[in-house]
C-alpha cells in the first residue's frame, strides 16, 4: 500500500468550521505522484466531512467501512456519539494494522499506516476531531492539521493569530486556511501538491467550496502575502 506526504487542516471560526487538504498522493520510494481527493463528506448527508493522511489503501479502506455503516441523524445531537461512531466503524482496520504488525520498532512504517481528521457539527457547535495513528481519537478546540505538512502548518497558524482566528467569519476563516496549506504545499513541495480542496461545515449545512469561489480568495491570498513583504522592504518598519 503506497504512502502519501499530505496536509489536511481543519480551523473552527464563528459558527463553523473549514477543512482544506492538498491533492496529491505520493509513493515515495517509488518517486510515483498521483492526484487524490483527500477529503469526503461522510455518506448519508451529515454535516461532517473527513480527510485522511499515509496509506491512500488504508484510507480507502476507511472510506469504505465508513460508507457500509452510515451514522443516524440523531448522533449528531452530541459529539462524543459521533466520535464513538465513527471510531467503533473504524476499529476493525486499527486492529487489522496492528495484528498485521505486532512488534514493530520504535521508527517502524506502521506508525503512519493511516491518521485521519473530521470537521463536523454536533448540537450546534462546530467540532475538529483527530483520529490518531494507533486507533484512539482526540478533539481539538481551535485548530489542528496532520499528515507532513503538520509543523509547518502549526508555524503559519500560530503566525497569523492562533486561537484568535477563531474569532474569524467564513470568508476571512477560508483565506487564513488557503494560506495555512498553500505555504505548506510550498514548502513540502515534493510530497504534496495544488490544487487545494476546502470545505466548510456548519450546522445549517455542509458544502464544498467550489473552484470560482476559490480563486478569488487566493487572489486576496496573494495580494496579502505581496503587501506583507511590500512593507518589509520598503523600509515602512522603523527600528528605534
Amino acid at each position: 500500500m503506497a504512502s502519501s506526504t499530505t496536509i489536511v487542516a481543519a480551523l473552527k471560526f464563528q459558527g463553523g468550521v473549514v477543512i482544506g487538504a492538498d491533492s496529491q498522493a505520493s509513493d515515495i520510494v517509488g518517486q510515483v505522484r498521483w492526484p487524490v481527493d483527500k477529503l469526503d463528506q461522510l455518506p448519508g448527508g451529515h454535516p461532517c466531512v473527513l480527510g485522511f493522511a499515509g496509506s491512500t489503501g488504508r484510507a480507502d479502506q476507511a472510506r469504505h467501512l465508513l460508507a457500509a455503516k452510515p451514522l443516524f441523524a440523531n448522533q449528531f445531537k452530541k459529539r462524543e456519539l459521533v466520535q464513538g461512531a465513527i471510531m467503533s466503524t473504524l476499529m476493525p482496520l486499527f486492529k487489522d494494522i496492528k495484528e498485521g504488525n505486532p512488534n514493530p520498532p520504535t521508527s517502524a512504517l506502521w506508525q503512519i499506516t493511516v491518521a485521519g481528521l473530521a470537521a463536523f457539527s454536533a448540537a450546534d457547535e462546530p467540532q475538529i476531531l483527530e483520529l490518531e495513528f494507533n486507533g484512539d481519537s482526540c478533539f481539538h478546540d481551535y485548530f489542528h492539521a496532520i499528515g507532513s505538512g503538520t509543523d509547518t502548518a502549526y508555524a503559519i497558524y500560530n503566525t497569523l493569530g492562533g486561537r484568535r482566528l477563531a474569532e474569524l467569519d467564513e470568508p476571512k476563516a477560508l483565506l487564513a486556511m488557503i494560506r495555512i496549506i498553500r505555504t505548506c504545499v510550498n514548502v513540502e513541495m515534493w510530497g504534496v501538491s495544488e490544487p487545494l480542496w476546502f470545505w466548510v461545515v456548519r450546522p445549517d449545512g455542509t458544502r464544498r467550496v467550489s473552484k470560482d469561489e476559490l480563486q478569488p480568495h487566493i487572489q486576496l491570498v496573494d495580494r496579502w502575502e505581496e503587501s506583507e513583504r511590500d512593507a518589509f522592504f520598503n523600509d515602512r518598519w522603523e527600528l528605534s
